[in-house]
């Protein structure tokens, strides 16, 4: 996708949701800090040496969404360990962008135990943004209640997590309003 061949209506913001979105597991159930990043194989390491790898076109997405003018990234997600969460986001970084982290390219973090209805009131309040031109990924049907806000909310299976082709059928569906 490239600027000529943008959809219409872009959200403006593009909120996700971590675990079983992003990566394929609960940060929250890692061995724990310190993190670090395995060069060789490319992926973030718990302090065991466990892999928390990202699905595999996450880098390529926040890429793209760089190139969306004025649209902001959001995370949503419902942890007891943020921190964790902050620390494992500072360490991908995407090359195509002058390695810039992913921690980095988000605007707001709702990361805390809390439904996603109080997540998304928060990121509302911080960004002023209306419900309507949000874009919500995430692997779990209890956080549809966020759509009577009217954000528009896309599942992804957690067994792949958000793919390239995912994301961009939600753009043209939220350019059509096909929600």
């Amino acid at each position: 996708m490239t600027k000529s061949n943008l959809p219409a209506k872009l959200p403006e913001c593009i909120v996700f949701d971590l675990d079983e979105t992003i990566w394929p597991l609960d940060v929250d159930c890692t061995w724990g800090p310190p993190y670090s990043y395995d060069k060789k194989h490319k992926v973030v390491v718990d302090k065991r040496g466990e892999h928390i790898p990202l699905f595999r076109d996450i880098l390529k997405i926040f890429a793209l969404i760089q190139t969306f003018p004025g649209v902001k990234i959001a995370i949503a997600s419902r942890t007891m360990t943020p921190d964790w969460a902050a620390q494992v986001l500072k360490l991908y970084r995407i090359p195509e962008l002058g390695n810039v982290d992913l921690y980095s390219l988000c605007s707001v973090f709702e990361m805390h135990d809390d439904r996603k209805t109080i997540h998304f009131r928060n990121i509302h309040k911080q960004t002023g943004i209306a419900y309507q031109d949000m874009l919500f990924f995430d692997d779990n049907r209890m956080n549809l209640c966020v759509q009577p806000l009217g954000v528009k909310v896309v599942l992804v299976d957690r067994r792949q997590g958000l793919t390239m082709d995912i994301f961009l059928e939600a753009l043209d569906r939220f350019s059509k309003n096909a929600f």
